[in-house]
């Protein structure tokens, strides 16, 4: 999505769209993209309670590309246990949601933890 496109959204339009490109990403460039479209074949991970359906496990360069930083940056903060990733073999994986559910956490610890008169 161009600047121009993301001036006129919401704040969770913005993470949606954000969410939604580091999937396409992430399926993009999976090993396994085609096989996850033939449904009981693919990684997966656990189910969301909602619909019920799974979510694709996303790589280090999708996480960096939904927190802005590098995937360097990322592995290191994946082995210091800082980001909610898991390892599978020697990757490191994620879904979206849980790494923007983790973003907006650390954003809120941020916003409340200043004092009164510098918001």
């Amino acid at each position: 999505m161009t600047e121009p496109e993301m001036r006129g959204k919401t704040r969770q339009e913005k993470l949606q769209a954000q969410i939604c490109s580091a999937v396409e990403y992430a399926m993009s460039t999976s090993q396994h993209s085609q096989l996850s479209i033939v449904s009981g074949i693919g990684r997966r991970e656990e189910p969301e309670p909602s619909d019920g359906r799974y979510e694709p496990t996303i790589g280090l360069k999708a996480v960096a590309k939904i927190l802005d930083c590098s995937a360097e940056q990322c592995r290191r903060l994946a082995e210091a246990k800082k980001i909610p990733v898991f390892r599978i073999g020697y990757r490191w994986k994620s879904t979206a949601s849980a790494i923007v559910r983790w973003r907006e956490e650390q954003l809120a610890l941020i916003r409340h933890s200043r004092p009164s008169e510098e918001r």
